[in-house]
């Protein structure tokens, strides 16, 4: 039996974890507004995730729903410089960079965990292969993930916008 993970209980593995496989369950929706450099704080120009973005996780032998929830704001895939050259922000691992992402700064992580980020690591890795990322690309976007992403997790906090608010602007401008 799968459970449902709430954004309001930790996503993380209690116990030792075994073997990860992921499964996307719904589409991604992205939107992003064209005040979008306003909406964040963030460097980089940020997008919503427009509906609430389903995955399923086997960990072990448990099957877990995760719930990416709409309202995210995301740069997409948070890619170094140093790996820009085999991976930009867009591409075939964009869903599971969203994953990866909404993990890094969930609110209920332990930034000094590193068992919880090899996971979000492991599950980013994963949701490459299902994703069907050429091996080669999918092995150097996580060498550079494990290697330049540990003040990203020990930073992260998602933020989110109320994607109800933003939606009905857009149908407002949009003539719907």
């Amino acid at each position: 039996p799968m459970r449902v993970i709430a954004v309001t209980v930790s996503p993380f593995p209690r116990a030792a974890w075994g073997p990860v496989d992921l499964s996307f369950c719904s589409d991604l929706w992205l939107c992003r507004a064209k005040d979008a450099s306003a909406v964040s704080s963030a460097v980089d120009p940020m997008y919503i995730v427009a509906h609430d973005f389903l995955v399923d996780v086997r960990y072990g032998s448990e099957w877990v729903r995760l719930t990416v929830p709409a309202g995210l704001l995301t740069d997409l895939a948070s890619v170094p410089k140093v790996a820009r050259s085999f991976a930009g922000g867009v591409g075939r691992h964009l869903e599971a960079a969203i994953v990866h992402d909404w993990l890094y700064g969930h609110p209920l992580r332990n930034p000094n965990s590193e068992r919880e980020r090899e996971f979000a690591d492991a599950v980013f890795l994963a949701g490459m292969v299902r994703a069907k990322v050429p091996k080669m690309q999918r092995w150097l976007i996580h060498k550079a993930v494990r290697g330049f992403g540990q003040a990203s997790w020990q930073r992260g906090t998602d933020e989110y916008v109320d994607v109800s608010t933003f939606l009905e602007r857009v149908a407002l401008h949009s003539g719907g």
